[in-house]
């Protein structure tokens, strides 16, 4: 069987060269082709990024602004449509891939696809980089709960109901059916809208667990009555629950998904609002994005 064209399209924004480097290095044996797309770093970083590309199959668009994450995939989705790819992988800038990532993702999307399903995205198991606590990085919708599955057991395809964006594999087929990202949303949830809106379309997610990926989560990480919770900077919980909230009432969302997710999202609210500093501007942002997420208000903060 001849192998696909798999493109690798990397999203940046303020990159330490250092760590993004080690991302570059690891990428490149594995793909054809790596598209960058820049969303608003300084003039000198994309220097060092452009410098870097010469003489290897790396692609940059600077976008010249910060346009979002979504928006930088489908700009970088598009591109590798134009190149041919049939198959891309998404990348934030804070991710190195294990040697073979790539080749058992690609096994597992086509073993799933002969056995029968319809593939939305496959994804690695990822270590939180630079720290040492165990993690389940693949979840399950089971009734009103989330389930973390293990990645130790028999079974090394496991379903999830996503995957994290960061080494997800997708086939342009698939794309070319569910859509591309939603731009308004702007980042956060952006993985999970598009796998909820494949799963109303017949598509299914799943995790691969002897593909490994280092990835960096979270500014703060605590663990607080045995639930870990990851906490970021004041804009960012914005559009978590802002986003979070506004997907929630999506007709595509079943309902007892919705009414779970309600729960995980109050408890989410309580511990950033008591926990995540600095607290007066946490509060702020945390109270406008449940408005604008009740209201439906998208797109970038203002």
């Amino acid at each position: 069987m001849s192998l696909p064209k798999i493109v690798a399209i990397i999203v940046t924004y303020h990159p330490q060269w250092s760590e993004l480097q080690k991302l570059l290095f690891a990428a490149l044996p594995q793909f054809d082709q790596i598209i960058m797309i820049d969303n608003g770093s300084t003039l000198d970083q994309i220097q060092s990024i452009a410098d870097f590309a010469k003489d290897r199959p790396i692609q940059l668009c600077a976008l010249g602004e910060n346009l979002g994450v979504a928006a930088a995939q489908n700009r970088g989705i598009t591109i590798a449509k134009e190149l041919g790819a049939q198959y891309i992988v998404l990348f934030d800038q804070d991710s190195v891939p294990g040697p073979d990532m790539v080749e058992k993702l690609l096994q597992a999307h086509r073993l799933k696809e002969k056995q029968g399903c319809k593939v939305a995205a496959v994804g690695p198991n990822y270590h939180n980089l630079n720290r040492t606590e165990s993690l389940k990085p693949f979840v399950n919708i089971q009734g009103f709960s989330l389930v973390r599955q293990d990645v130790r057991g028999a079974e090394n395809i496991v379903p999830v109901s996503h995957v994290i964006t960061s080494g997800c594999l997708i086939s342009m087929a698939s794309i070319d059916t569910v859509g591309l990202m939603r731009e308004d949303l702007f980042i956060d949830y952006v993985d999970l809208e598009w796998a909820y809106r494949a799963k109303s379309l017949g598509f299914a997610s799943f995790g691969v667990c002897d593909a490994d990926m280092q990835h960096g989560l979270g500014e703060q990480r605590l663990r607080i009555l045995g639930k870990h919770f990851l906490f970021h900077n004041p804009l960012r919980h914005y559009y978590q629950f802002r986003n979070g909230i506004w997907l929630n009432r999506q007709p595509y969302i079943s309902r007892s998904h919705r009414i779970g997710e309600s729960f995980r999202l109050l408890r989410r609210f309580v511990c950033c609002a008591l926990l995540a500093r600095p607290y007066g501007e946490n509060l702020k942002m945390l109270f406008k994005g449940v408005l604008h997420g009740f209201t439906g208000r998208l797109g970038k903060a203002q």
